[in-house]
């Protein structure tokens, strides 16, 4: 999720109880986090994950096979749906409340023993990760709602927490050209309705959904090799 660290609403809070841990505000009903990942896991198991299995499918590999960064992870939804189709997921999340609640479906085996959670700075992430250390970074940028009430409670609950800021729109074009030339891949979730992330390059291809579709660049990194210890990036 794509935010300022600073930016969070003191009116939510997590509480744990003997029913689990939620997610809690004073304007919103509580979410119950494992009844979210339950319900997730039950409508991939009715329909799986359709249009982001085919977004994220990188020739020559198979969904197990596949390294996926999500740098603004959020509550981890599509993740966590990758990660029952067998990719290895490393999330990253600046806003506290969110970091525990992904640490906590780790630990409670929603996602599988190999997923990462880092609290910290997707930005900085980025800006040293190594070329090829992933196969797919995904991009989810929240999305800006013109009513706060059209979105599910989920959402609403995680617009609470981050307050929306004003920079998230330029936050995620950040992220996108840090992403450039460390990846195969870099998908990006948009709604319909709305332009691609950013001008330049235009997407590869498009999977459309009714409300969502996937932004696909796969011309990101052609290839990456070693001159004694340097490593050397060929862009596409």
């Amino acid at each position: 999720m794509v935010t300022d660290s600073a930016q969070i609403n003191v009116d939510c809070y997590l509480k744990l109880d003997s029913q689990g841990l939620w997610l809690c505000s004073n304007t919103i009903a509580p979410l119950a986090i494992d009844e979210f990942y339950q319900h997730l896991q039950r409508r991939y198991q009715s329909s799986g994950a359709g249009l982001l299995t085919q977004a994220v499918k990188i020739k020559g590999k198979s969904h197990n096979q596949l390294r996926i960064l999500d740098p603004t992870a959020g509550l981890g939804g599509d993740a966590f749906l990758l990660n029952l189709q067998g990719a290895t997921i490393t999330l990253i999340e600046q806003n506290p409340l969110l970091a525990t609640i992904l640490y906590y479906a780790i630990i409670k085996g929603y996602f599988s023993p190999s997923t990462q959670i880092i609290y910290g700075d997707s930005q900085d992430y980025l800006q040293q990760l190594k070329p090829a250390t992933f196969d797919i970074i995904y991009l989810d940028p929240m999305f800006n709602h013109s009513k706060l009430a059209k979105a599910k409670k989920p959402m609403q609950l995680v617009q609470q927490i981050t307050s929306a800021d004003n920079n998230s729109q330029i936050q995620a074009e950040q992220l996108f050209h840090s992403a450039q030339n460390k990846v195969a891949k870099i998908v990006v979730k948009r709604e319909n309705k709305q332009q691609q992330l950013v001008t330049t390059p235009r997407p590869d291809g498009v999977k459309y959904g009714k409300t969502v579709r996937y932004d696909i660049y796969s011309r990101c990194l052609s290839s990456v090799y070693f001159v004694g210890q340097a490593e050397v990036v060929i862009p596409a």
